[in-house]
């Protein structure tokens, strides 16, 4: 039996699929890419707190990064990761390179540590570890990295966005503080369970994907999906 995006995927070299309709075969898949993609068409980064490293230029495979984990690799290369919702992504671009962490709020890499009365010192130490693969790579002032997202609510808690949006400025201040040469923050995304995508086919661009958090029927039994683009360079939406 053919897998219902096969015919898609395969289309000829004079008939390539965009990084747009690509993406949208992965969000369409209930936000699996690994769903939409065969064993050998992608590779997943390492363990929980690991940035995987694999700069091979014949590796063409799209990188898939998991939660809690990150991945270094060359600029030409895709490279996505999914269910990004208390979670924010880190993606820097550098000389040749690019480098996307999938950060937890306060696991092996994370960005908050709410919980903890040394937070920011664990924040430091963990920006710290994550930039060293990138470090040897290239110099951290000719990268420029953003941080991706998604909007907190209005309940008051820890994830409410007044205290959400404190532990992003402060991510931010640490990554600056370690040498990145310039960081943003992106708009947040109006989405839960997100995927990001990256494609070389549109270098300035991140593709987003997920569950419409704002949508008009929430009690609907067909959650409503929604996508965006984000500007690398300025972390603006555009739809």
């Amino acid at each position: 039996m053919k897998h219902r995006f096969e015919t898609t995927l395969e289309q000829t070299p004079t008939d390539p699929v965009s990084a747009s309709q690509r993406f949208l075969l992965f969000v369409e898949n209930l936000r699996n890419i690994q769903g939409v993609l065969k064993s050998e068409e992608y590779e997943s980064s390492g363990n929980s707190g690991e940035i995987k490293v694999d700069t091979d230029p014949n590796n063409k495979k799209l990188m898939l990064v998991k939660t809690d984990t990150g991945a270094l690799v060359n600029a030409d290369r895709e490279i996505a990761t999914e269910r990004l919702s208390a979670c924010v992504a880190l993606f820097v671009q550098g000389p040749g390179i690019n480098f996307l962490v999938h950060l937890t709020p306060s696991t092996n890499l994370g960005y908050y540590y709410h919980r903890f009365p040394n937070s920011e010192e664990l924040v430091k130490g963990k920006v710290q570890k994550m930039l060293e693969p990138l470090a040897q790579a290239v110099d951290l002032a000719t990268c420029h990295g953003l941080i991706v997202p998604n909007e907190g609510n209005n309940t008051g808690g820890s994830y409410d966005k007044a205290n959400v949006s404190q532990a992003w400025a402060r991510l931010r201040d640490k990554l600056v503080e370690a040498g990145l040469g310039d960081v943003v923050i992106s708009e947040p995304l109006p989405l839960d369970e997100a995927t990001l995508y990256y494609s070389p086919q549109e270098p300035d661009l991140i593709f987003a994907g997920g569950l419409d958090i704002n949508s008009e029927n929430p009690n609907s039994t067909q959650p409503h999906k929604k996508q965006v683009r984000i500007s690398i360079q300025s972390g603006k939406l555009s739809s």
